[in-house]
């Protein structure tokens, strides 16, 4: 942190969710292998947050992989109605060095209270200055055709096929995330946004 001050970085976003797991102790979801094998006494997230405070650099912390998680994950494998499923039935597409990664259908209830209650956890075990949102919070366009996803939108749309997705984002938010007026939240477009279920142009306008 000394040293990105000495450079004039005046914002640090740090790594707090990855690949299913997190970087401090978690009800959700388990701690990183890495970190959990070292030790997790010297807790990292709020040691990087305390020293940018002492140099005036705000910490945000990025929830990078979204709802995205790997498909031997214990929370994959013990839920297997919480992942989004393609047409042809796969609940995965091939990503990040070929390995399996399906999506958590944030429709889904728990997959919904598991992400928010993540979110707000993270922001209450230690002051931040707001939260870095990844691109995986959307899905691929191929994703949507699983069961509790087709029959929410034939419930609400009468349609066959869906043709729209929760937004969790604003859910986030309404279930009482602590953050101030002085702190800002960003989010990850996808470049190729046409091949995945977000409306980045919206946003901008």
């Amino acid at each position: 942190m000394q040293q990105l001050q000495d450079a004039g970085f005046n914002r640090v976003v740090p790594n707090v969710w990855s690949r299913g797991t997190t970087f401090h102790r978690s009800r959700f979801a388990p701690v990183e292998p890495p970190l959990q094998k070292a030790g997790i006494g010297l807790d990292p997230i709020c040691t990087l947050a305390a020293e940018g405070r002492r140099r005036g650099i705000k910490v945000m912390p990025w929830f990078e992989y979204g709802l995205m998680e790997p498909a031997d994950s214990s929370v994959v494998r013990d839920n297997p109605s919480w992942p989004l499923a393609q047409a042809n039935g796969q609940r995965w597409m091939r990503m990040h060095g070929n390995h399996r990664m399906p999506w958590l259908n944030p429709a889904h209830p728990e997959v919904r209270a598991r992400f928010i209650g993540l979110v707000v956890e993270t922001l209450k075990h230690c002051p931040m200055d707001g939260l870095q949102l990844d691109d995986h919070f959307a899905w691929p366009v191929q994703f949507g055709y699983d069961l509790a996803t087709v029959g929410l939108c034939r419930q609400e749309t009468r349609l066959a096929l869906p043709r729209d997705h929760s937004n969790l984002i604003a859910a986030t938010f309404q279930a009482g995330t602590p953050l101030q007026r002085h702190q800002t939240v960003s989010r990850c477009p996808r470049s190729v946004y046409n091949l995945w279920l977000q409306d980045w142009e919206l946003w901008v306008g």
